[in-house]
């Protein structure tokens, strides 16, 4: 698709949250195979946004044995106030025509003053003149899966302002060797 196309399949709220960023001053910057410290700038807001949404986040090192496997094809975006500090940050992996968002983070203010709009939206047009056709956003609330995914109403509706197309895949059988936890699993319809 061209920029005109996505920006086409954007809700009205994303168009004016992204245009309003720009007018206050946030710029993105986009990183190809980021060095250590650009990872751990980056890692310190993601963490700081796990313990506040109440989500799990991978050790740094995993981050940074992603980028030396990917190499050129690891990428970190971000968004930055006019004063330079970061609001923002998306940390992306490509295979093929193919880009996985892996972690973001926001700090509070970003939250607010809805940047991470803009942050989707140059990553988007970065990641598409990289050679990208599919964008994977990895995951939104499902409610065949309510225990799982009860935090996931946030940064679903995030996702889903971007338009795209929702793939869902059909639910795992998953066969428990412990009796105990299959019980619990039968009894209560939640899977561990």
């Amino acid at each position: 698709k061209s920029e005109e196309e996505m920006w086409s399949e954007f809700s009205h709220s994303a168009k004016y949250s992204i245009t309003r960023a720009i007018r206050e001053g946030y710029r993105a910057v986009k990183i190809s195979k980021p060095s250590i410290s650009q990872l751990e700038e980056s890692y310190a807001l993601l963490s700081v946004t796990a313990r506040k949404k109440n989500f799990y986040v991978s050790p740094i090192r995993e981050f940074s044995t992603r980028v030396e496997s990917f190499g050129d094809r690891s990428y970190l975006c971000e968004v930055r106030d006019k004063d330079g500090i970061l609001q923002s940050s998306k940390f992306c992996l490509g295979h093929k025509n193919m880009v996985l968002f892996v972690a973001g983070g926001s700090s509070e203010s970003a939250r607010k003053n809805k940047s991470g709009y803009l942050l989707m939206w140059e990553a988007m047009k970065f990641l598409k003149s990289e050679g990208y056709e599919v964008f994977d956003l990895e995951g939104k609330d499902d409610p065949r899966f309510p225990f799982q995914t009860r935090n996931w109403e946030g940064f679903s509706h995030f996702k889903e302002k971007f338009g795209g197309v929702a793939i869902e895949f059909p639910v795992p059988r998953i066969k428990f060797l412990n009796k105990i936890y299959g019980t619990v699993s039968r009894i209560t319809g939640v899977d561990f």
